[in-house]
C-alpha cells in the first residue's frame, strides 16, 4: 500500500497502514465492476474533481454519491495524520 498526498509519499507506521489498507480494500470489494484477481487498485481524490478508481489500469465508474463517500473517507483519514497539509489538493492510495 502506498499513500501520496500532494505528490509526496507519506510514511506510516504498520498500524495506520493496515487500517488504511483494510478500509480501501473494503471499499473496493463493495463496488460493482471490480474484476476478480485484480493486481492493483489506485484511488485518487483531487480537490474539485471528485474521486477516481483505476483497477489494473482500467477506470471504474463511480456515481457522485459513491465518490462523495470515498472522498470523505480518504480526506478524513489523511487529516488525522501528522505532517500532511490541512487541505491537500490530491490524495492517492495504491493497493
Amino acid at each position: 500500500m502506498r499513500l501520496r498526498v500532494d505528490g509526496q509519499d507519506v510514511r506510516m507506521n504498520d498500524f495506520v497502514a493496515r487500517i488504511l489498507t483494510n478500509v480501501m480494500e473494503g471499499i473496493s470489494r463493495s463496488l460493482d465492476d471490480i474484476p476478480e484477481g485484480s493486481q492493483e487498485a489506485v484511488f485518487t481524490a483531487e480537490a474539485g474533481s471528485g474521486v477516481t478508481l483505476e483497477v489494473d489500469g482500467a477506470l471504474v465508474q463511480m456515481n457522485a454519491f459513491v465518490q462523495g463517500i470515498v472522498g470523505n473517507i480518504l480526506r478524513s483519514m489523511v487529516a488525522s495524520l501528522d505532517d500532511v497539509p490541512a487541505a491537500p489538493r490530491s490524495i492517492e492510495v495504491t493497493l
